[in-house]
């Protein structure tokens, strides 16, 4: 099973701060891993909140792009928080893939007889 993972940008949470019009202070991303072999996939949503504090190197909103903001969060996330996200992710794809080799069918208890009538004889 070969899994590879992507950022999506969901939305972005804007303020004014100080002179500056549409500071970028949250994002809402979804961390997207996908089976290669059988195209699942699975997400996590996060959430995550931008310091503000420093604006010298401040981008405008209008110039912004989907890597800068994917950048910007994943600067606030160690190595081993990343790993952890991949593992849920693995584990969702996992009981998925299981999921799709399994045939559910009625229980054997639930079979509904036929009476001379209803078979229209």
């Amino acid at each position: 099973m070969a899994i590879s993972y992507i950022w999506d940008i969901q939305s972005l949470g804007t303020k004014d701060v100080e002179d500056n019009q549409q500071v970028i202070h949250y994002v809402k991303a979804e961390y997207r891993g996908t089976d290669s072999e059988t195209g699942v996939s699975a997400i996590i949503v996060k959430d995550f909140s931008l310091d503000v504090s420093d604006l010298s190197a401040f981008t405008p909103y209008d110039s912004v792009t989907k890597d800068t903001v994917i950048a910007w969060i994943e600067s606030l996330l160690d190595s081993e928080y990343l790993e952890q996200l991949q593992k849920i992710i693995d584990s969702k794809i996992n009981v998925a893939n299981i999921d799709q080799s399994i045939s559910v069918g009625k229980l054997p208890w639930d079979v509904v007889e036929t009476t001379e009538e209803e078979d229209g004889e």
